[in-house]
C-alpha cells in the first residue's frame, strides 16, 4: 500500500469519485419512479460534500508555525492541484478546439484556455475547483483559527452555520422571505470544508450514533420537505441543513464502519483514490466520448450500467496515463527545483 495513506479515507475518495460519475450519467435507469429516482440522487450527491470534507480534513489537520510551514504547503499545493488542473484544462480546451474545426491559432487557443481557466469551467463539472482553490488558499490560516478554539467553540461555530442556513435556505430560498444578511463565515462550501476539520475533532466512536440519528432524520426531513413545501424552488441537497446533517452520517459510516482488511484489496483502493482527483476531471470528457450508444437496443438499466462500467474503466486509465506523465515530465523536476 502507499506509504501514509490511509485507507480509511481512501474508500470514502473512491466512493466520492463514484457517486460523481453516477450524477454524470444519464439519462437514470428509473426516471418513471420519481421517488426512486429521488432517493438515488439523494444518495450520489453526498459526493459533492464529502469531496470537501476530504479536502478540509486533510487541508487544516495540520498546524502552521513558521514561513517554511507555509511556504512548503503552498509549493506543494501547486504542485499537486493547482498544476494538474491547468495541465488538464489545456487538455480537455485542445479537444473541443480540434473538434471545432477551426484552424489552429496558438494565440487564440492559448486565450481561450485561460478564460475557461478564469471563468468558462465553472459551466461544467470543474465547477468545483473554483471553490476549491480558494478555500486550499485559506486552509493555514483556518487551521490557526480551528486549532487555537475549544472543542465548545468548535461546535458552537457548527451550529451557528446551520441555524444561519436553516433561514437563508428554508426560510429564503424556499418560502420566499426577504433577507439581505451575508458574508457568514461558513456560506457555501466553506461549511464542508469546516466539516472535514470538525468530523476529525468533535466525532468518535462514544458520539457516532447520534450524528446516524441527526443523518437519518435530516434524509426524511430532506424527502419530506420536497413532497410536502407548497412551492416549487425548494432546497433539497447541499448547504441544506437536513442535508448535511445526511452526508456527515453518511462520511461517519464509511470512515466508522467499513473496514478493510484484506491487503490486496486496499491497495486497490488506494490506487484508485491516488487517482481520483484527475478521475473528477476527464470523467465527463469520457462520458461524452460513449455518448448513449449503449441505450440503443438495451433497457435503460442496462444502458446506464454498461455507460457507468466504461466510464469508469476508461476514466481510470486516462487518469493513470495523465498522472504519471504530468508526474515524471513536470512535478517530479518541479519538486528537485523548489526542494520538496
Amino acid at each position: 500500500m502507499n506509504r501514509g495513506r490511509e485507507v480509511r479515507y481512501d474508500v470514502i475518495r473512491m466512493i466520492a469519485m463514484m457517486f460523481v460519475i453516477a450524477v454524470h450519467v444519464n439519462p437514470k435507469p428509473f426516471n418513471s419512479f420519481s421517488w426512486f429516482k429521488d432517493v438515488f440522487d439523494y444518495i450520489i450527491y453526498t459526493c459533492n460534500g464529502m469531496f470537501f470534507m476530504l479536502s478540509g480534513h486533510f487541508n487544516m489537520k495540520r498546524e502552521f508555525h513558521t514561513k517554511e510551514d507555509y511556504w512548503l504547503y503552498y509549493k506543494k499545493k501547486i504542485i499537486s492541484i493547482l498544476l494538474p488542473y491547468v495541465l488538464m484544462t489545456f487538455v480537455l480546451h485542445g479537444y473541443d478546439y480540434y473538434w471545432s474545426g477551426r484552424s489552429f491559432e496558438l494565440r487564440l487557443f492559448v486565450e481561450e484556455t485561460i478564460n475557461q481557466l478564469t471563468s468558462l469551467n465553472i459551466e461544467h463539472h470543474l465547477w468545483f475547483m473554483y471553490s476549491l482553490i480558494g478555500l486550499v488558499m485559506s486552509a493555514p490560516f483556518f487551521s490557526k483559527m480551528f486549532h487555537a478554539m475549544s472543542d465548545w467553540e468548535i461546535k458552537l461555530l457548527f451550529w451557528l452555520s446551520i441555524g444561519w442556513n436553516a433561514v437563508s435556505i428554508y426560510l429564503i430560498n424556499d418560502m420566499g422571505w426577504n433577507f439581505h444578511y451575508g458574508k457568514w463565515l461558513m456560506a457555501s462550501w466553506t461549511i464542508y470544508f469546516f466539516l472535514g476539520y470538525f468530523h476529525c475533532r468533535i466525532i468518535n466512536e462514544t458520539n457516532k450514533k447520534f450524528w446516524y440519528l441527526c443523518g437519518s432524520i435530516g434524509f426524511l426531513i430532506t424527502i419530506l420537505w420536497k413532497y410536502l413545501l407548497p412551492v416549487e424552488n425548494y432546497s433539497d441537497k447541499d448547504f441544506a441543513p437536513a442535508y448535511t446533517f445526511f452526508v456527515i452520517a453518511v462520511y461517519t459510516l464509511l470512515l466508522n464502519e467499513v473496514h478493510i482488511n484484506w491487503e490486496p484489496t486496499k491497495k486497490i483502493i488506494s490506487f484508485i483514490a491516488k487517482h481520483s482527483f484527475s478521475v473528477y476531471m476527464i470523467h465527463y470528457l469520457i462520458i461524452q466520448l460513449i455518448g448513449d450508444r449503449f441505450y440503443v437496443g438495451h433497457s435503460a438499466k442496462v444502458g446506464f450500467l454498461l455507460t457507468y462500467l466504461l466510464t469508469f474503466v476508461l476514466s481510470m486509465a486516462a487518469a493513470v496515463m495523465f498522472d504519471l506523465l504530468v508526474e515524471i515530465l513536470i512535478q517530479k523536476p518541479l519538486k528537485k527545483i523548489l526542494k520538496i
